[in-house]
């Protein structure tokens, strides 16, 4: 059990390998409030996650003094934006939102590709936010760009379906993730917390704090306008997921506690 004040922020335990107890024990010792999984998880997949799976799952996680708080649809890097994926990436969006609503998980996350102004990303996009929409959770979107997603969000104009701020993929493609918050103010979904440097083309994964991302900064943000949505500590492609869960709560308190005083 963890000694530690507990955290407003879930871990994402993808990284963290196919043991999902063993996640839920790094999750619960660094006192994050809940989880996030995607929906290939090995041992948390819909197909595996039945009536008394569900239950089981709960009553583990309620041990730990954790729920889950976002859904990670798993999706092809092109998501929406590609004819051979596209279907696929409904069908996988369904099937979280379907548990999400099961398990009474609040947001479901998914990336949706480079998306533009395709009709066919627009109509895929209101099919999705309208089966989130009559389940009562949101539906939290990235993509490669963030002028892309707005713009597709405004075309589609349900109140669910949200933004998600992934730091780092932002990071990755050269965005500044301050000024996303900001052209994306009251329509974010979900904070994906997560760090990189990026020099030229090439990107590293940090851990949270050492890499581009101004955190402070952005959290003051957020604050002034309103974020009521998840945040989402995410460690994938570094060497030590769980020192580096560890580590990100840690940061975040700090932060956290200085915009707040």
């Amino acid at each position: 059990m963890s000694t530690h004040a507990q955290l407003a922020a879930s871990l994402s335990i993808d990284a963290l390998g196919p043991d999902a107890r063993a996640a839920f024990e790094v999750a619960s010792e660094a006192g994050y409030r809940g989880i996030a999984f995607a929906t290939n998880h090995a041992e948390l997949t819909p197909e595996s996650l039945g009536e008394s799976g569900r239950r089981h799952l709960k009553t583990l996680l309620r041990s730990r003094r954790l729920a889950v708080e976002v859904l990670r649809a798993a999706a092809p890097r092109a998501g929406i934006t590609d004819p051979a994926t596209i279907d696929r990436t409904v069908a996988n969006v369904r099937r979280a939102i379907e548990l999400a609503h099961a398990l009474a998980v609040p947001t479901v996350s998914v990336n949706l590709g480079p998306v533009g102004s395709n009709p066919a990303e627009a109509a895929a996009l209101r099919e999705l936010a309208d089966l989130a929409d009559r389940a009562g959770i949101t539906l939290a979107c990235s993509g490669e760009t963030a002028a892309g997603l707005e713009g597709l969000l405004k075309e589609v104009a349900f109140h669910c379906a949200r933004g998600n701020l992934d730091t780092g993929r932002l990071i990755a493609a050269g965005e500044d993730p301050l000024k996303v918050a900001e052209q994306l103010a009251g329509r974010l979904g979900e904070f994906t917390a997560a760090d990189a440097v990026r020099a030229g083309k090439a990107v590293r994964g940090t851990y949270l704090g050492e890499g581009q991302l101004p955190l402070p900064e952005l959290l003051e943000i957020l604050d002034e306008t309103g974020f009521q949505g998840p945040t989402v500590v995410d460690v994938r492609d570094l060497a030590d997921p769980a020192a580096a869960a560890r580590h990100a709560a840690n940061v975040l308190r700090k932060a956290w506690d200085a915009v707040r005083r």
